[in-house]
């Protein structure tokens, strides 16, 4: 039971690690974005502030900056999603889509299994990920109500990994 409970927790670490590479890579992708557009942008925004009156001159740097890396890291963030939901998509139609064929073709709805590499598999796994894809994004990445029951658990497991993953978990052996 302990051995168990060992690689129990070594694979969930091994999961918020790259979680939190992910992660770290959408927050320094964006943080550079925005250090970037900040430099383009103060040069429009600082002969417009000088004007006004007031101490608000020292702060122009530092608030366009932050400001341009706080809106770049979110819109990162939410890029990193949907390149996500595409990659499920993708990856989820192909296996359908390799099943479907399979199971027609057994059951000789089909006269003989398609392969998915060629022209005629390749447009049902792209209509597959499209229909995937578009379900993912029209549901805001939610599953259906009827599904949450059934998935308590897992989904409970997921909010574990995005807390272990968002907080700093694991660095102080709390998770």
């Amino acid at each position: 039971m302990n051995r168990a409970l060992k690689v129990l927790y070594g694979g969930l670490m091994a999961v918020v690690v790259v979680m939190r590479s992910q992660m770290a890579q959408s927050i320094s992708m964006g943080a550079d974005i925005g250090e970037t557009v900040g430099k383009t942008i103060k040069h429009k925004i600082k002969p417009f502030v000088e004007k006004q009156k007031g101490e608000h001159k020292a702060w122009i740097n530092w608030g366009v900056d932050t400001a341009c890396t706080m809106i770049s890291v979110i819109v990162a963030s939410m890029l990193q999603r949907l390149v996500s939901a595409f990659y499920s998509a993708l990856k989820g139609a192909r296996k359908l889509t390799t099943n479907g064929i399979a199971f027609a073709a057994k059951n000789k709805l089909i006269p003989e299994g398609i392969d998915i590499d060629d022209n005629e598999g390749m447009v049902l796994v792209s209509v597959v990920t499209a229909i995937g894809f578009l379900w993912q994004l029209s549901s805001g990445f939610d599953i259906p109500w009827y599904l949450k029951l059934p998935l308590t658990p897992l989904i409970m497991l997921e909010t574990m990994l995005a807390w272990g993953t968002y907080s700093g978990a694991g660095e102080t052996g709390a998770f």
